[in-house]
């Protein structure tokens, strides 16, 4: 066998081993699953997460009135901690006039958000996007955070990040 026959079937070995590597390795996935407790499991986006951390904190000021300590966003306590939103827990003794994702929740027909985090994220996005009515503080902090993102399509996307993160937080 001549040299340059050696060459080019070492090559052609080496592509097809890494050809085969490529369709046999597991591609990796930019969401990250987390259990939140017995049969609650969270997919986020950790890089979308973490976008919603810094418009949460900084665009949005939302820091000015909650926090959501499990994922390191600290703030003031006007309004609850938002650590587990996402299945609308609040800590205990929060008022229920400002805990009303859980009604609005039921509203759309999941009572249980553990149930099913990516409706419970949906409905999150949806409430955010347009609070109800009986939602009034709210209702017009979204129309300055509207105002602020450009208009209603670049708000929609902010607060899907900002979803990420609430998703993120849920599953500490």
């Amino acid at each position: 066998m001549t040299p340059i026959l050696k060459v080019t079937m070492g090559l052609g070995g080496g592509i097809f081993l890494l050809v085969a590597a490529l369709l046999i390795v597991p591609r990796l996935q930019p969401a990250q699953i987390v259990s939140t407790g017995p049969g609650v499991k969270v997919a986020f986006d950790a890089a979308l997460a973490g976008q919603g951390k810094q418009l949460f904190a900084n665009r949005y000021a939302c820091s000015v009135c909650h926090q959501v300590s499990s994922a390191g966003v600290s703030g003031a306590s006007v309004g609850p901690d938002l650590s587990r939103v996402l299945l609308a827990q609040v800590p205990q003794g929060t008022r229920p006039e400002l805990n009303p994702l859980e009604k609005w929740m039921k509203e759309k027909g999941l009572a249980r958000p553990e149930d099913d985090p990516e409706k419970a994220a949906g409905l999150v996005t949806q409430y955010l996007a347009n609070p109800p009515d009986y939602s009034s503080t709210m209702k017009g902090q979204v129309l300055r955070f509207k105002d602020t993102a450009g208009g209603d399509d670049a708000w929609l996307k902010d607060v899907k990040a900002i979803v990420e993160l609430l998703k993120q937080a849920a599953t500490k």
